[in-house]
């Protein structure tokens, strides 16, 4: 049965990434909610992160659109075209995409759920409308959905390794990038307290003192 459950997460997994990549290809670049082209052009033009008030998405936190910047910089030295150039940077949010499935996978399956159920959870997640056609789009939506992700399952970790101090400094670099990216990632600040309020009010799982 677990063989049976593991090659259908498989497949699911491999329509999830078909699925993004084919509708990234098809979608234009430009085919989106904002334009976060502009933001990162003038990144990689100025070699610096815009000002809040230069351009009408440069008001979102630094860290999706330095990101960007870098990449299309190191692409731009190859000769590439501005076109290829543009393809480029929309499909970097849908391997944000296709990763956060992944990771949401090694999630599920931390939790004390029976096979199908984390089946049922893993394939709502890979046929989730919103995630695919996100995936789709040069945004910085799918980069904060894999942190917020990359958070919870550090969080995952640091409960199994006692509160280690290499858990914790792991942890709280993703939480810092984390909250770098879009101001909705400030969701994952009372998901954190949450857990470390639990280990305080408890006191079974590591000294106070750590807490």
């Amino acid at each position: 049965m677990k063989c049976d459950v593991k090659l259908i997460a498989g497949v699911f997994f491999s329509f999830a990434i078909i699925l993004r990549l084919f509708l990234c290809w098809l979608n234009p670049p430009y085919n989106s909610f904002d334009n976060y082209f502009e933001p990162v052009f003038i990144a990689m033009e100025t070699g610096t992160v815009p000002a809040k008030d230069a351009c009408f998405q440069c008001y979102h936190p630094p860290v999706f659109v330095w990101t960007s910047a870098q990449i299309g910089k190191l692409a731009a030295r190859t000769g590439i075209t501005k076109q290829h150039l543009i393809k480029l940077l929309q499909f970097l949010p849908c391997l944000y995409g296709i990763l956060t499935v992944g990771l949401c996978y090694l999630i599920i399956q931390r939790f004390p759920f029976s096979e199908y159920a984390k089946l049922i959870s893993f394939g709502t997640l890979c046929f989730l409308p919103r995630h695919i056609y996100m995936s789709a789009m040069h945004s910085n939506d799918t980069m904060s959905y894999l942190f917020a992700a990359l958070c919870v399952y550090l969080l995952i970790i640091v409960i199994d390794r006692h509160f280690s101090p290499l858990s914790l400094c792991a942890f709280s670099i993703a939480l810092s990038v984390t909250l770098f990216i879009k101001y909705t990632t400030f969701a994952v600040v009372p998901a954190a307290f949450a857990v470390f309020f639990s280990a305080f009010r408890h006191r079974n799982i590591i000294p106070d003192k750590r807490t």
